[in-house]
């Protein structure tokens, strides 16, 4: 006789994970000039802002630049491509200004991808 084992269900997605569709959604759906797009983009940022600060309290300014690269990934996954270009060409000249030349490089070459995509 097989035994039969009840069914586990999918572990939840993180609710940062789940915010971070959201906003994806809204702003393929309604822009980002949308007030509840604009509302929950607020809500993500504060978010993400609140886990740099702390990564930047022990030490690391480069917490800083990877919420631009992010945002800009945000942005890129709802196809707003100027948007996401503008906040990693912000995390470029933060990296650049803290004279971390591989991530520069690195944000750099994604640029160049999205640039010739």
């Amino acid at each position: 006789m097989i035994e039969k084992f009840p069914t586990i269900p999918p572990m939840p997605s993180p609710p940062e994970e789940n915010l971070r569709k959201q906003l994806v959604e809204a702003l393929r759906t309604k822009g980002p000039e949308d007030p509840e797009v604009r509302q929950l983009l607020d809500k993500w940022t504060k978010e993400e802002e609140a886990k740099v600060y702390e990564a930047y309290d022990s030490g690391s300014p480069e917490a800083f630049i990877e919420l631009n690269r992010k945002r800009a990934r945000l942005y890129l996954d709802a196809g707003y491509i100027e948007e996401a270009l503008v906040n990693l060409e912000s995390a470029a000249t933060q990296a650049e200004n803290e004279r971390m030349d591989d991530l520069w490089n690195n944000i750099m070459d994604e640029v160049d991808s999205i640039k010739d995509a």
